[in-house]
């Protein structure tokens, strides 16, 4: 029987709601606003119980978890789902960059070629993402699985799934609160089934 994962963006951070600067493996609180949806989302969960939760270690994804599943099961926390690490440029708004800005560019142009300086390989943390996955979800017993992660770390974990060029990974959407939802099979790997189902869609 295929295993079924939801992934789930955690819910608006400080940096999120600034300008959407860049957090990465910065460890910045969520909003209050961020902290309302994710009590709205677990409705969502009452209604689609999940037997395991994971979660990223940064904090905004361990209270994201808390709020989404009140009454358990405790999410476990898994370095496979932590963000992507934006180096010198961790807590920057890429819009705020002059246009000719070398790191603006080749965020815009071919984002997946990138490193960032101080921080990691895009293409290097993508790999590592999606080996990362597999093992999770190849490891735990369980068979409906939440995951709770980051916005950059989920786009490219998508895009390996899909077998996009990952110079397209920013185009796939992936809003705060938000959930992805996967099956995955020993034999066939994952399928998306479910892209950016976002709260503010349960709320309509």
């Amino acid at each position: 029987m295929a295993k079924r994962i939801y992934f789930i963006r955690h819910g608006e951070s400080s940096l999120n709601a600034d300008a959407n600067r860049l957090s990465g493996i910065s460890d910045v609180p969520m909003t209050e606003a961020g902290r309302e949806h994710c009590r709205i989302l677990s409705r969502f969960f009452e209604a689609v119980p999940v037997d395991a939760v994971y979660s990223s270690p940064l904090a905004r994804a361990i209270e994201t978890s808390a709020l989404i599943f009140p009454d358990g099961p405790a999410a476990e926390v898994r370095g496979e789902l932590i963000e992507f690490n934006y180096g010198e440029f961790d807590g920057v708004s890429i819009e705020e960059l002059a246009p000719e800005h070398p790191v603006a560019m080749q965020w815009r142009d071919c984002p997946g070629d990138m490193t960032f300086p101080g921080g990691q390989s895009i293409r290097e943390y993508a790999d590592a993402v999606f080996e990362g996955m597999k093992r999770l979800i190849a490891s735990t017993p369980a068979q409906r699985i939440a995951c709770v992660g980051h916005k950059t770390m989920g786009r490219l974990f998508v895009a390996k799934v899909l077998g996009l060029q990952l110079n397209a990974f920013r185009a796939i959407p992936m809003d705060n609160c938000s959930i992805t939802e996967l099956a995955w099979a020993e034999e066939a790997g994952f399928s998306l089934r479910a892209l950016n189902i976002s709260i503010h869609n349960l709320l309509l």
